[in-house]
This record gives C-alpha cells, structure tokens and sequence, in this order.
C-alpha cells in the first residue's frame, strides 16, 4: 500500500545529512510542547480570554452498559467492532472532550466547515462544530474501536513576513482508543496537517521509545482515571493552537462556555458550495491547497507533500525522522505497552 511519503524527495534532499538537523529541531520543540503539561491549566499563560466548548447534552451511561456494548460488538467472525448508528453516537458522546482555547480573535474559535462560490474554505465560528468519526486499529491480535474528534478553525495566525508556518486554516485531531473493556488504553492528538503528535497512554499502560529507532514520540503525560461523570478538558494556546494541557473539567476560571455540535467527519468530502454545487474540503491528493504553508519550502527534503498543509484522513504523515502513519493500524501496538 503506498504511504504518505515521497521517497524521491529524501533522496534528492540527502535525507542521510538532513535528518541531523531535524532530530535537533524536533528535540526543541518537544522541550516547548512538554513545558505547559508541567504547569496546571489555570496557571498557564494567557493572551485572550477563555473560551470553553462542550459536547451537548446527552443522556449519561454507564461503565458496564459501554463494557456490554462494547463486548457484544466484537462478537462476530472477523472480531471488528460493529455499532450500531445509536450506539456509535452513544460512545462519541460519552468520550467527547471539552475544549478550552486561549482567544484573541476569530482564528481562535472553532467553527463548521464551508466552501464559497471560489471553492475557498470558510470557517463558521457562528456554528461550533467538532467533526466526528471512528476507526480501528489493531492490538496484538484484537481489533479495537477509535473515537475522532476533528475542530477546524480559520487560520494559524501569522507573526510576520517570515512567519513559515502560520497561514489560512487550522485544525486539531483528538482519538480516544478503547479496550473490549471500555478502558481507554490510549488517547493521541495531531493536527491535520500532521504536525505535533502527542501520546497519552491510559491507566495501565506506558509509552516506550519507538522500536524502529526513528522519531521519538513525545507522551508528556499518562491519562489514569476518568471520574465517572466527568470529561477531558483539552487547553489549546492562542494562535499556534498547540495542545498544552490535558485534564478534567473543573471550575470554569472565567471562561465563557459555549456549546458545539457534532458533524460527521466524511461531510468534509462533499460540502455545498452557495450556487448549489457539491465540493470536497481536499484536493485529489487529499491536500487543502488554501492551506499551503512557506515552511514547505524549508521541510520538503523530509519526503513528506506539503509539510504544514491540512489534509484528508488517511494521508497523515506523522514523523520526518523514519516513516510513521496516524492511521497505522499498528501503531499504538508500537509505541505503548502494558505497565
């Protein structure tokens, strides 16, 4: 199956030499993401006001009534996880984290996903939207169902004439990985254009460096208990939208709480345009042009397409030391293990 990445372009940019100077980039910028988990959310630096989107209202259920739903859906010859369409948006609810995000102006806010007459994206921030969505992956020898959770906002705001990576549109991808046994044993964040992974293993499990000897994957953090009752809470910075803290919902601090509603993710491939017609969010090779960052210019030598452009599902290149796939379905079975 061919990969997210273009062998020739490593080759033409003595991959060998250059993956020397990303290794050191890449351990800056692992130091600056960890920072923040070290600091708690109300202590962490902010530039705007607070603004916190939650999941809407949904009927609680338990931890024995996921166990069964759960256990049941496996029960078939090939071991897949089948839901229902009823028992799906029962598990995205339940899981569903809410997200605060330090805002300065609009490129802060999520919104829902259009497409004007020029077939240039639009972001709503009228319309708080998390995309949605679910997946597998394999666990020596289980297949196990993921939750997605997709926000979009309007751009990464840019610092100047040099700034190589802001640019239109922006967008955070949170997956929850369950056990047969509701247990989440692993949640991991990028954003769409593939940039900024980060590993939290859940109660116990732990991260272990990648076999392969190639990137190091940064797990700031280990996510134990989940009160029954009680979400996530994702902190996102202003502007470069980085994920800076993970914990529960406490205390508001202040913050102005807003309500999103859920779309299903595979809408993005067919969005209504104003004059009635029909258009994907992604080009052909599964990029948003709109979203072209100058950093690719700079980063292309690592053989990824684009570095900093959003893009499709399925094309998330997550690593410019080695190769490595949001949607390996192998990947966690790598990178975490049981304590």
């Amino acid at each position: 199956v061919p990969d997210a990445y273009q062998s020739w372009k490593r080759v033409v940019g003595i991959y060998p030499v250059t993956r020397y100077f990303a290794s050191i980039g890449i351990e800056r910028l692992h130091q600056e993401l960890n920072a923040s988990f070290n600091t708690p959310s109300d202590k962490l630096p902010q530039q705007g006001k607070l603004i916190r989107y939650s999941p809407p209202h949904s009927n609680e259920i338990t931890t024995e009534s996921i166990t069964k739903i759960l256990k049941a859906s496996n029960l078939n010859p090939l071991g897949i996880p089948r839901l229902t369409p009823w028992q799906l948006q029962q598990l995205l609810a339940h899981f569903a984290p809410v997200w605060e995000i330090d805002t300065r102006n609009d490129t802060d806010k999520i919104g829902a996903v259009g497409l004007d007459n020029n077939n240039q994206p639009q972001i709503d921030t009228n319309q708080p939207t998390v995309y949605v969505s679910h997946q597998y992956t394999c666990w020596h020898g289980k297949v196990l169902l993921q939750l997605v959770y997709q926000i979009w906002l309007s751009a990464r705001e840019r610092t100047g004439a040099f700034d190589l990576y802001g640019g239109s549109l922006d967008s955070v991808i949170w997956r929850v990985t369950l056990s047969p046994e509701s247990l989440p044993i692993a949640f991991d964040s990028i954003h769409a254009c593939g940039c900024y992974y980060l590993l939290f293993p859940g109660q116990g499990y732990r991260a272990v460096p990648p076999k392969d000897g190639a990137e190091p994957v940064l797990s700031p953090k280990s996510i134990t208990t989940i009160l029954p009752g009680h979400r996530l809470l994702l902190r996102l910075q202003s502007r470069t939208h980085y994920l800076q803290q993970v914990s529960l919902v406490g205390d508001t601090t202040g913050a102005t709480e807003i309500s999103y509603k859920y779309q299903n993710l595979e809408e993005l491939r067919s969005l209504q345009m104003p004059n009635g017609a029909k258009r994907s969010l992604y080009g052909g090779d599964g990029l948003v042009d709109a979203s072209a960052r100058t950093e690719r210019f700079l980063l292309w030598p690592y053989g990824i397409a684009s570095p900093g452009a959003m893009r499709q599902w399925g094309t998330h290149a997550i690593a410019f030391i080695g190769r490595r796939h949001f949607d390996d379905p192998f990947l966690l079975e790598d990178l975490i293990d049981k304590e």
